[in-house]
């Protein structure tokens, strides 16, 4: 079911936003319970930015090679040589597009899609499994 909120053409950003946070409450919960820790993590990635990088990078080039990386509607996904180290750039397709998918729970998910004329898309899609 594809349904487009054409006629809507302001919303609420800090309704995406909650929307985002609801889908990761144990993540966001440690991060606002927890501030010592909070701060032990970002000072770690601060101290270890590059190992962090390698990190990403190289679970982005085995996401690519099982084929559970690549080029969609919503993104750009491309190999790159940058100071002399090859790395995959996951990119938006469309910048002036803004998507963010919201999974409500494992057979629900809903997708908000500000579009370049400032518009709000919603895409709702439910997932079943026929034998």
């Amino acid at each position: 079911m594809n349904v487009k909120a054409e006629a809507y053409q302001e919303y609420n950003q800090a309704a995406v936003v909650d929307k985002l946070i609801t889908g990761l409450p144990e993540v966001v919960k440690r991060l606002a319970d927890d501030i010592q820790w909070t701060t032990d993590l970002g000072n770690a990635f601060l101290a270890q930015q590059s190992d962090v990088m390698d990190a990403v990078q190289r679970m982005r080039k085995k996401a690519q090679d099982k084929g559970n990386l690549k080029t969609t509607e919503q993104q750009k996904v491309e190999t790159k040589v940058v100071e002399n180290k090859t790395v995959v750039v996951v990119e938006q397709a469309n910048p002036q597009v803004v998507s963010v998918e919201w999974a409500v729970n494992k057979q629900w998910s809903v997708v908000a899609q500000r579009e370049e004329n400032g518009l709000l898309g919603l895409d709702f899609f439910f997932k079943k499994r026929f034998r």
